[in-house]
């Protein structure tokens, strides 16, 4: 088929990109891998809707659209050097996470290359700032970058978005009130898109961190003149619940809700150690229907309450951070269209909960996330539980006391605390409990060495090995924050201790609030700050134990 035939079969989806029929017109004119990919996502997509295929068919597309993505994803996006990731959805690049300065330097041909992206997530603020103009007082040093994200949301190519995922708004100062010179900007950013309203088609928002306060909430308000938002995302901030509350009756269109991360303050604005913000914040969305929900801290009364609403009749996305105690896992049952379900927590998870979680009534369930500290015979229980009901079950943010390394339906090694796994083989998992310690025995004890993040997170850094450090998905451990770089720090095994080195950052690097020189030694409980990242760096024989005892009590530092 001629080119300007295939072109303009292209013109007909981007003109009505919610009908799948011009797609797959298309698709079967392209034909090859590339059409696959098309029919096979629209199949899924359609799937999704109206059950018509099995978890174990659905398993099997899965797997062969990541094959292809993997294979062909960067020629087929069209957007190498214009974008740091980017996902297919019916077979197409519908959704991108850029860097400011990058989408600011040509939108227009940004939008030309993934003509059908509606979705936008926007990172790395502080890099579109001049370097000359880093080092001076905040409301210059930030206005660049503001005016820049200003002019690049009123470019005509990109009125037609209808998801917009702000990451991390900072600038740069040199006030002595901002550690290391970052600023976060989550309130400047709010009033740009209340100022502008440049974006009528807008449906879903969301700023992750950058201190969103009240005036930014305020600007976020007025935003209900201009847009009507089906979604909102607000992670990482530190407010009153009755604020919340407030935003989100403006908006009675919102039935997707992201609090994960938000607190509620404390005294002076600290944040206040005991609180996380509770569902009643959102009380009155819990009356109306709601698709999709992510809280943090929220207690057994009050997902009691959530459960017994007509919200939890329809809600078909669940993500819990800290709320993962017998009670609330008792409460899963009361959720009859729960087809995804994310449970996270800080804390150790006993096997009893865990047992309970595996003997629970889900029906609707396709996606388990667990991200928490648990026994590898827990998490092996979960597998076998649920088995063939999943289409996916992933386990990456799972800290095993004792367990293997899970990658796909390989077990990689057995001295790992953490289990990796997004497959649809969880039969993996359930052979994590035959795993044996036997690698360690002979290792230096320097060699035993994990990162700690002041969140909880962990990640163990392999014997005798080098690491990478960065955002980007290549890297050894990734880091999902804009301020880093893509490749920002490694660590590499030199004369029986792990040596530091800054890959040259845009961010910068810091041990115990000292800039390292190249392969400088790191002792045990030494402070990685990387940009606006905090990392503790344990090692020894009791490395683990000493991890273990912290995550299971965030509040006790380490040594």
């Amino acid at each position: 088929m001629a080119d300007a035939e295939v072109a303009r079969m292209l013109a007909q989806c981007i003109a009505d990109p919610e009908d799948d029929e011009p797609r797959l017109v298309w698709a079967d004119a392209v034909g090859g891998e590339r059409g696959e990919l098309v029919v096979l996502q629209c199949t899924l997509a359609r799937a999704a809707t109206t059950g018509e295929l099995g978890p174990a068919e659905v398993a099997a597309r899965r797997r062969r659209e990541r094959e292809l993505i993997a294979r062909h994803g960067a020629a087929w996006s069209g957007l190498a050097g214009l974008a740091a990731g980017w996902t297919f959805h019916r077979g197409f690049v519908e959704a991108a996470r850029v860097d400011l300065a990058a989408l600011a330097r040509d939108p227009e041909a940004f939008v030309a290359a993934a003509p059908l992206v509606r979705s936008l997530s926007i990172a790395n603020m502080a890099g579109a700032i001049d370097p000359a103009t880093r080092r001076i007082e905040h409301p210059r040093a930030t206005a660049d970058a503001l005016g820049m994200f200003a002019r690049t949301l009123a470019r005509p190519c990109l009125r037609h978005l209808r998801a917009l995922d702000i990451i991390e708004p900072a600038g740069w100062t040199d006030t002595a009130r901002y550690r290391h010179g970052i600023v976060p900007l989550g309130d400047d950013v709010a009033a740009v898109l209340a100022a502008y309203g440049s974006l009528p088609e807008l449906r879903a928002l969301g700023i992750s961190g950058g201190e969103l306060g009240p005036r930014g909430l305020e600007a976020l308000g007025a935003l209900a003149q201009h847009v009507r938002l089906e979604r909102l995302w607000l992670r990482g901030h530190r407010l009153e619940p009755a604020d919340v509350g407030s935003l989100l009756a403006r908006f009675p269109a919102v039935v997707d809700i992201d609090l994960a991360g938000f607190s509620r303050t404390g005294e002076q604005g600290a944040p206040d150690p005991a609180g996380d913000l509770p569902l009643e914040a959102i009380g009155p969305l819990l009356e109306r229907p709601l698709v999709s929900l992510a809280v943090r801290g929220t207690s057994a009364v009050s997902l009691g309450k959530l459960a017994r609403s007509p919200a939890a009749r329809t809600i078909a996305h669940l993500a819990l951070a800290d709320a993962a105690g017998p009670d609330a896992i008792a409460a899963l049952e009361l959720f009859p269209r729960l087809r995804s379900l994310e449970l996270a927590c800080r804390h150790r998870v006993s096997d009893a909960t865990m047992r309970l979680l595996a003997n629970l009534r889900l029906p609707a369930l396709r996606e388990l996330a667990i991200g928490s500290f648990a026994s590898a015979f827990a998490l092996g229980e979960i597998a076998g539980a649920f088995g063939d009901r999943l289409e996916v079950l992933d386990v990456r943010g799972a800290h095993v006391a004792s367990g293997p390394e899970i990658t796909g339906e390989v077990i990689v090694r057995d001295v790992a605390p953490t289990a990796l796994l997004h497959a649809t083989a969880p039969a993996a998992l359930a052979a994590a409990h035959r795993a044996t310690r036997n690698d360690l025995i002979g290792l230096p004890a320097a060699a035993r060495a994990y990162l700690v993040g002041l969140d909880g997170q962990v990640w163990q850094i392999p014997a005798l090995e080098s690491v990478r450090i960065g955002r980007s998905t290549a890297n050894d451990i990734v880091v999902d924050s804009t301020l880093m770089s893509r490749a920002h720090a490694e660590l590499t095994w030199r004369g029986g201790a792990h040596c530091f080195r800054d890959l040259g950052s845009a961010s910068g690097s810091w041990i115990d609030d000292r800039r390292p020189a190249d392969h400088t030694p790191l002792r045990d409980g030494a402070l990685l700050r990387l940009a606006s990242v905090a990392l503790r760096y344990v090692a020894g024989d009791d490395a683990e134990e000493r991890v273990k005892r912290w995550i299971v009590d965030a509040r006790t530092p380490l040594p």
